[in-house]
């Protein structure tokens, strides 16, 4: 988490559109997303898997 708060604080002195950053975290969550859905149970009822979902923030977590 350090490194993502350093890369944060880095582009903003840099003068970056943090907007834009959003749209780039949302596309790396995506590409994580097809990765991870594989690997998630089905169980029974298939609820969990149809539970994760992405989000995009300007921040780190």
């Amino acid at each position: 988490m350090v490194g993502q708060k350093r890369f944060v604080q880095t582009m903003r002195k840099a003068g970056a559109d943090m907007q834009a950053l959003k749209g780039v975290n949302r596309e790396a969550a995506d590409i994580a997303l097809r990765s991870v859905l594989p690997l998630v149970p089905v169980g029974n009822t298939g609820h969990l898997k149809q539970s994760v979902r992405v989000g995009a923030t300007m921040k780190p977590a």
